[in-house]
């Protein structure tokens, strides 16, 4: 879309970023009408995360935007020296969020957002501030009419699925959500989530693939946090963050400590969207799925009812082993009580016992020791 050089405004003393339109350009009336659309979509917002301008100028046929100059590395550079910290990585995060936010208040959607078109400064006071750069594909949200349905403008890799099936009548504030997914997968994880060898890969990997989950690629990102990347991920608009505001309200809430509004992707979710995606493959794995899920099935079944059958076993062991017991007492209790029936006093001088006279008095005693025993009473 341009050449972007640091220049210095001599009027006013300070440095500023001259972006040109090229000459082979500036005969385009759709590359030329985009140039000076962009000119006043910027002249449209004001906020401390996104680039300024100061004017747009033409100079001997040569059209150029003169922009607030922003010092310092760009996203792409920091991330090429590796995965930032998070507690780094998500202040800075936010901050890109709620610039866009206030874009996308205005009606205006990126649709370029990349690590390349954005900058980031070292304030006076040591902290980092990023700016939002390069709103030369940008649109209106309620105006269509430079982009032809089935174009894909952009940069792939950080394409929404919309745009990279050339839907321009679905693209909204969510097309850019997606864009800052991929961001912060490459913060956190230093990595795309859609890695291909060339473009055309790449685009294969985003429209029939799945990404990576976060959390696979940097083990040590907290659980939320890869819950909040996935999902921006989301193939479907409708499922991801509805808006930058409620993304940036999510990293809030995780750097407070407190819980996230946005809930994990489940298992079923996942077979569902691959099924969007790819037939052929989705339909080999849901009946895989359904294969894996009825072993386990009757893996379970199977050992319910073992475990179910050991415990019947056991009980019945047990009662067999509490009735011997009671019937050993009992015939105890019984073999002594006839003994004790021929235990005699000695009769006196002379004296004598007849054994009738003895079970006499045994009957007495059985009424008197085992009259609540039934059982062992009429043994």
């Amino acid at each position: 879309m341009g050449e972007v050089y640091k220049a210095r405004d001599t009027k006013l003393g300070r440095e500023v970023a001259i972006k040109v339109l090229p000459e082979t350009f500036a005969e385009n009336k759709e590359r030329l009408a985009r140039f000076e659309r962009e000119a006043r979509l910027l002249a449209s917002l004001n906020h401390p995360n996104i680039a300024t301008i100061h004017g747009l100028e033409e100079s001997v046929g040569t059209h150029f935007l003169v922009l607030e100059y922003v010092p310092g590395e760009t996203l792409a550079e920091r991330i090429k020296r590796g995965p930032i910290p998070v507690d780094e990585a998500l202040p800075l995060f936010k901050q890109i969020a709620e610039g866009l936010e206030a874009a996308h208040e205005k009606g205006v959607i990126h649709r370029d957002l990349k690590p390349a078109n954005i900058k980031i400064e070292e304030t006076d006071d040591g902290r980092l501030r990023p700016y939002v750069l390069d709103f030369g594909i940008a649109r209106e949200q309620e105006v269509s009419g430079l982009t032809i349905t089935g174009q894909i403008l952009g940069t792939p890799g950080y394409l929404s699925p919309e745009q990279a099936r050339g839907d321009t009548a679905a693209l909204d504030r969510r097309t850019d959500v997606f864009s800052l997914g991929v961001i912060l997968y490459e913060l956190l994880g230093g990595r795309s989530p859609f890695a291909g060898d060339s473009d055309a890969e790449v685009l294969v990997n985003l429209l029939e693939g799945e990404p990576l989950p976060l959390r696979r690629a940097a083990p040590n990102v907290p659980r939320d946090l890869e819950t909040v990347v996935m999902t921006c991920l989301e193939d479907r608009r409708d499922r991801r963050y509805q808006s930058a505001r409620e993304l940036a309200g999510d990293l809030g809430r995780f750097l407070d400590g407190e819980p996230i509004q946005a809930r994990p992707i489940s298992l079923i979710s996942r077979l569902v969207r691959r099924s969007r995606r790819n037939n052929v493959s989705a339909a080999l794995a849901l009946t895989s799925a359904i294969v894996v899920l009825a072993l386990v099935a009757a893996l379970i079944g199977s050992w319910v009812k073992y475990t179910a059958d050991l415990r019947n076993e056991r009980n019945e062991a047990l009662e067999a082993r509490r009735q011997a017991e009671l019937k050993e007492n009992e015939a105890q209790e019984i073999a002594e009580f006839l003994s004790d029936v021929f235990v005699t006093t000695t009769p006196g001088q002379g004296g004598s016992v007849t054994a009738r006279e003895l079970l006499e008095r045994s009957v007495a005693r059985l009424d008197r020791e085992l009259g609540n025993q039934p059982l062992e009473r009429a043994r």
